[in-house]
């Protein structure tokens, strides 16, 4: 089997990423179906010890600055996250390695027998989706890679997420907010009982901070299954006894920022507080990092350390593509897959932040099953509003994700919010006709105006790949059958 041959294995079964609205839980009975594929893979989870994160916004953050720590302190790191940008390989990580197109076919014969049993049982109901087979996959390289520790993003919810087959050593929950509420429930308090589902009895939880209600879950569903929770800002917050600062070019260009977070004493581990350098901007970053590092104290506690070092070095290097991005430099270009009304306030707060008092050109493409009345009124005009006042033109298009919202639906919502308005086919050309009139309007000062793309991942991924920055996907499938003696070499 080849990496082609592999992907079209995979996209044969059903993916709930592409399926608008489906409500997962009446598709599971618990997690059945991914511990029987697990137990007749012969539980690859259990080679390795692991962390979990969900949450609706920053685990994917959480998880790249872990991994990148971990990495850098020596540990045979893994890191699993989705959805992927542009290629299936980001999924699965080693060392901060992609898999491999041969890695990946080799670990899809692995799985297919397997499959075949299961499908011979005759019920439908545990065959195992796509996302299901991708964790499979995970769990079966970083077994024969030899991984120590691995770092795992829930793609949806928490309580019924094949990740959540494991037994972390810490679990995360990162902030949350509405999203996905035709699957994860109507309110904050619902969709925190499922991310909650990944507390274990007795376990090692970390927060973010959280809304009220939220908070009132986790610490309920925490105290039942006697498990040692701790809130971020409590024993680990961005410090001000150095203040935070972005650190740009000559124009004026954002590179990253630099912050301090302070830490309690906790077991052995004394206080104390860390300069950080990250590249990923946003405030809203700092938080992120900040959960990252308790995490990161509560796995030194149970002998998975990292120096002081290894920790800084991490948050250096540390890569997330598609958050707050800066992917040209002359007019200004920006790519964020804020895909909620949260997050889409987050971003509006970056903004003005990053680029106080300049014009912003918005490129929106957004998703049918999302809140897009919600995003457009945290990007709308409204008093209250930071950075609305400063948007001059809202440029609405759609990609090819097959859950794209229509054009022209988006588009009247952005006229009602007071908007001026123009729409186009395709994102390219969006992005094309955005730059054009930032180009038009600018001086070549630090002022001039800024391209602001957003409203999914897809979004930012069709973007990244506009301006060259994915990877030649026509080469990886150019890799043939799947060669032992090329893996063991």
């Amino acid at each position: 089997m080849n990496y082609k041959e592999a992907i079209a294995y995979l996209d044969s079964f059903i993916n709930y990423e592409q399926v608008p609205g489906v409500n997962y839980a009446l598709n599971m009975d618990g997690l059945t179906r991914v511990d029987l594929l697990m137990r007749l893979l012969g539980s690859p989870h259990s080679s390795f010890k692991s962390v979990v994160i969900a949450g609706t916004k920053g685990k994917g953050s959480v998880a790249a600055m872990m991994g990148a720590v971990l990495h850098e302190a020596g540990h045979v790191t893994g890191l699993y996250t989705s959805p992927h940008l542009h290629t299936f390989r980001e999924r699965i990580r080693v060392g901060g390695e992609m898999i491999s197109p041969g890695d990946a076919a080799h670990m899809v014969e692995r799985i297919q027998p397997v499959v075949d049993k299961i499908r011979a049982l005759d019920e439908p109901s545990l065959v195992p989706s796509y996302y299901e087979l991708a964790t499979a996959m995970a769990f079966l390289y970083f077994q024969e890679r030899g991984v120590e520790i691995a770092v795992l993003e829930v793609g949806l919810g928490g309580r019924l997420d094949a990740v959540n087959i494991t037994t972390p050593l810490v679990s995360i929950i990162t902030p949350i907010s509405l999203d996905h509420t035709q699957v994860l429930g109507n309110t904050i308090a619902e969709i925190a009982e499922e991310k909650a589902g990944i507390i274990k009895t007795g376990g090692y939880v970390i927060s973010a901070p959280q809304p009220d209600e939220a908070m009132e879950v986790i610490a309920r569903v925490g105290v039942g299954r006697l498990a040692n929770l701790n809130m971020v800002t409590q024993n680990v917050y961005v410090s001000t006894h150095h203040l935070p600062e972005v650190i740009s070019d000559a124009k004026g260009v954002p590179l990253y920022q630099v912050f301090t977070l302070a830490y309690e004493a906790e077991g052995d581990e004394p206080s104390g507080r860390i300069r950080l350098k990250l590249p990923l901007l946003g405030v809203h970053q700092q938080v992120n990092a900040a959960v990252a590092l308790a995490a990161l104290r509560a796995l030194a506690g149970m002998g998975i350390s990292a120096s002081h070092g290894a920790i800084s070095q991490g948050f250096a290097n540390v890569q997330w593509p598609g958050r707050l991005e800066i992917v040209l430099r002359d007019p200004v270009v920006v790519i964020d897959g804020a895909h909620n009304a949260d997050s889409m306030a987050k971003l509006n707060q970056a903004m003005y932040d990053l680029f106080y008092g300049r014009k912003v050109i918005v490129v929106l493409a957004t998703l049918a099953d999302k809140d897009i009345e919600g995003m457009m009124r945290e990007l709308g005009t409204g008093p209250g509003n930071i950075l609305g006042p400063k948007v001059e033109k809202v440029i609405v298009t759609r990609t090819h994700h097959p859950r794209s919202a229509n054009t022209e639906d988006v588009a009247q919502l952005a006229r009602e919010r007071g908007f001026y308005v123009e729409t186009r086919d395709e994102v390219s050309e969006a992005l094309a006709t955005a730059v054009s009139i930032a180009r038009a309007a600018g001086t070549g000062e630090q002022d001039d105006p800024v391209v602001l793309v957003t409203g999914s991942l897809a979004t930012v991924a069709e973007a990244r790949q506009h301006y060259g920055l994915a990877p030649n996907l026509d080469e990886e499938l150019r890799i043939t059958n799947y060669d032992e003696q090329v893996r063991n070499s």
